[in-house]
């Protein structure tokens, strides 16, 4: 999981820079805010982003658990549980799919 600040991806249009996140085998990203390309793309790519007020309150090597679907983030190594903001069911079924072009073949093969 990669935990950021506010506006994670501000100013930047490429979707290298999820697309590196991904290489890295980042699971979810958390941020207190997102600029919207960064955020899209990275949702494109199937990473689960989620808006975290409380990402001040994760420590580093901190074991986390996500939920994108509820936002329930638990940190199992606090005990603590953070309130995010849950992805929108589309966006929870093309993550689950894999990303846009998974979920648009999925989508385009069931037709």
């Amino acid at each position: 999981v990669f935990v950021a600040g506010a506006n994670l991806g501000i100013g930047s249009s490429r979707e290298q820079a999820p697309q590196a996140l991904q290489i890295l085998g980042v699971r979810a990203v958390l941020a207190k805010s997102f600029g919207r390309i960064f955020y899209r793309n990275a949702l494109n790519l199937g990473i689960p982003t989620l808006v975290c007020p409380d990402t001040h309150r994760i420590r580093k090597g901190d074991q986390l658990s996500v939920d994108a679907a509820t936002g329930v983030v638990q940190n199992l190594s606090t005990g603590e549980t953070l309130a995010c903001e849950s992805l929108p069911i589309h966006l929870m079924e093309m993550v689950n799919d894999g990303g846009l072009i998974p979920h648009l073949k999925k989508k385009l093969s069931a037709t």
